[in-house]
């Protein structure tokens, strides 16, 4: 097998660089810029718009490279798959379950039908649906869109909240307004190894608390005891297994009054140095991007050799 990998990884390519390389590969970097993480480190450079689809296989072919690690949930990255593939070349990605988790409707709707609890919500096509559905939404609540072209907000008033459903619908998404649970958030890194599911713990950090979302002023993570911890953890993989989704994985949680809901599934973590969560890893020493590496390779050693 070729011993040169290829890597598609934005901020968490400085990380994921050093791990690859530690596992005795060299490192063909394709990058958006040339001062991004992982471009001084890595053994080969393509410095793209991740949109040049024809220079990126031609730069993976042009090494010998028969795998990629996708390190990134940029919509970019993602459009590269299909390209990718086409050329015989393998990722540690599926593109039907990576969309079904990305999708915030589609994957709600998904998680009640199998039985799991989630925040209840109301989807929004249009301004007109908006004022239709205006006197059964309750504030606080929490307007997402249904494809990531804006941050979650939490809003208090019809005002903000047309704005905000205005925004994602000019962006091309439908809106999610979602209830607002006042609960402790927290997350689980839940690894997918061909089939082979664990968990690293929870993890107590907050993405409303760490990138400051609007409206989020009293998002926090409390430290939960040991039997909701030991039911989160279970929770997670059950999910993952459920959903069959391959790879490293983040299952995110709010708990309130020791219920679990569970937010999203992030399918693809960000494990760069100076990525928001890496240091919440790291105080439980939990190498993540190691994690992030191994289970990467091995799903896609396992697609080149059939598997």
């Amino acid at each position: 097998m070729n011993k040169i990998v290829g890597l598609i990884a934005g901020t968490s390519g400085d990380s994921l660089t050093d791990r690859i390389q530690s596992y005795g590969y060299k490192v063909a970097l394709v990058s958006g810029s040339s001062n991004e993480p992982g471009c001084n480190t890595c053994d080969k450079l393509l410095v793209c718009d991740l949109g040049e689809a024809k220079s990126i296989v031609n730069f993976f072919l042009s090494v010998g490279v028969e795998f990629v690690v996708m390190g990134t949930g940029h919509y970019k990255a993602i459009e590269l798959l299909p390209e990718l593939e086409k050329n015989g070349i393998v990722t540690n990605l599926d593109l039907s379950k990576y969309n079904l988790v990305k999708d915030k409707l589609a994957f709600k709707k998904y998680l009640v039908e199998l039985g799991y609890r989630t925040p209840n919500f109301i989807e929004l096509y249009n301004n007109e649906e908006l004022f239709a559905n205006k006197e059964v939404i309750r504030f606080p609540c929490v307007l997402k869109s249904a494809i990531d072209v804006v941050q979650p907000i939490k809003v208090d008033c019809f005002t903000r909240l047309e704005k905000g459903c205005n925004s994602i619908f000019s962006k091309g998404s439908a809106a999610l307004i979602e209830e607002y649970v006042d609960g402790s958030d927290c997350t689980v890194a839940v690894a997918n190894d061909n089939g082979v599911i664990e968990d690293f713990g929870v993890i107590y950090y907050s993405k409303a608390k760490e990138y400051k979302l609007e409206g989020f002023n009293n998002a926090r993570a409390d430290k939960l005891d040991e039997k909701l911890e030991f039911k989160i953890t279970k929770l997670s993989r059950q999910l993952v297994s459920d959903v069959d989704i391959p790879g490293l994985v983040r299952v995110d949680f709010v708990v309130k009054d020791e219920l679990l809901y569970i937010l999203e599934i992030n399918a693809v973590m960000v494990t760069g140095y100076n990525g928001s969560a890496y240091p919440f890893f790291a105080s439980q020493n939990i190498d993540i991007a190691s994690i992030m590496a191994r289970v990467s390779l091995n799903i896609c050693k396992s697609k080149v050799n059939g598997l």
